[in-house]
């Protein structure tokens, strides 16, 4: 079976993620790029994500509640 990478990039916002982000990156496995915006993960997110080959920047702190979770 011929596997061409789909043309598309998927974002994925996370806080504290690890119990069920290896579940969502392997549905997406195949994208050209998966693009991880992280707010301040204290737990295995970011290395799982770069485990998968995600890029992974750090949300800005002006989109983060004070407990550190990502704002709508």
């Amino acid at each position: 079976m011929f596997h061409e990478t789909l043309p598309i990039t998927v974002g994925i916002l996370t806080h504290n993620s690890a119990t069920t982000l290896e579940r969502a990156l392997c549905s997406v496995q195949g994208v050209a790029e998966i693009v991880l915006c992280d707010g301040s993960s204290t737990d295995a997110t970011r290395e799982i994500a770069e485990r998968f080959g995600a890029r992974v920047i750090e949300q800005a702190p002006e989109h983060r509640y004070p407990n550190g979770r990502l704002r709508d």
